[in-house]
């Protein structure tokens, strides 16, 4: 009876936590990020000077209108005009180039169409031999690089690191070395950043289901 009640405790406990933790966790994250816009806010244009009342976040609310209307001004011909000017200002400051090449590169990676962004996932042997890793194909190297390992089946791969798919690390690779995966981007991206329980938990899922509809379904006659 003591063994059986300790059990049930012990089952409502894992049940609160997994329940309590990730919805604290992700309540904590948001409230620190709204937070920290916040306080990132000039004091002239914050809320206590503009109205006399504290707005919890009005710095956020304040970055997206922005982000909205340039985003809006950019799809037209002046504001296609406008960023050109700004971006033949950063090429030709030199430190500034190369980190706004390499920003604007890795936002427009991850932030258009998957199918855009990574043509397609494959496995990869990788970091040796044994061990495989999910890598996006991002494209095929230059000239200069893939002459360099061979003639011709060279591709370029993206390998994403656990929890975070926007680090990781490029790889010139045959492609004769990668095994294609039948699955979405968007598939594979969860996988990582679920470090695969979500493939677990979405086996779960599906094998409840089926018992389910089992149980439902009417019993044949002998």
């Amino acid at each position: 009876m003591l063994s059986f009640i300790k059990r049930q405790l012990q089952q409502s406990i894992i049940a609160g936590l997994l329940v309590l933790v990730p919805t604290a966790g992700t309540v904590f994250v948001i409230w620190n990020l709204i937070d920290a816009v916040d306080r990132m806010m000039p004091g002239v244009y914050q809320p206590e000077n503009l109205f006399g009342i504290k707005i919890p976040g009005w710095g956020l609310f304040t970055v997206l209108v922005l982000v909205l209307v340039i985003g809006a001004l950019t799809r037209n011909i002046l504001g296609t005009y406008l960023l050109r000017i700004s971006e033949r200002i950063m090429n030709h400051i030199p430190v500034a180039r190369s980190v706004y090449g390499v920003i604007k590169q890795i936002l427009s990676a991850f932030l258009q169409d998957s199918s855009e962004a990574f043509s397609r996932v494959v496995l990869l042997e990788y970091p040796k031999e044994g061990i495989w890793t999910i890598a996006f194909v991002t494209g095929v190297p230059e000239e200069a690089i893939s002459n360099h390992i061979a003639p011709q089946g060279v591709i370029s791969v993206f390998v994403p690191t656990t929890p975070n798919p926007t680090s990781g690390f490029y790889l010139v690779v045959e492609e004769k070395n990668t095994k294609p995966l039948d699955i979405t981007v968007e598939r594979a991206l969860k996988l990582i950043v679920s470090v695969g329980v979500a493939q677990t938990e979405e086996a779960l899922e599906k094998a409840s289901r089926t018992v389910a509809k089992q149980k439902k379904a009417p019993k044949k006659k002998k």
